[in-house]
């Protein structure tokens, strides 16, 4: 199975919204990464966290500095989550 992000929205306090290719949508909370993983401590700086895109290659989210998630995590936490948003 292929996990396309097709439309990602940066929203408030690191959350972000997602699509992706099937349909499957959801809120993904990114604030833990943010705040405790070393390589991710640039993007608590919340002008360029907000500055993320879709790599159009992989078909994930990846920000200015070259970081990026594994699109199929994202994808299982987004799919298992009731609507409701879920920590990565």
């Amino acid at each position: 199975m292929y996990y396309h992000i097709t439309n990602a929205a940066c929203l408030k306090d690191y959350f972000v919204h997602l699509e992706f290719e099937d349909g499957t949508k959801g809120v993904v909370d990114l604030s833990k990464i943010v705040n405790e993983w070393d390589a991710f401590l640039p993007l608590k700086d919340k002008k360029l966290f907000c500055k993320m895109k879709i790599d159009e290659r992989f078909h994930t989210i990846e920000w200015p500095n070259g970081l990026d998630l594994s699109p199929r995590t994202l994808y299982e936490k987004v799919k298992n989550s009731d609507g409701k948003p879920v920590d990565y």
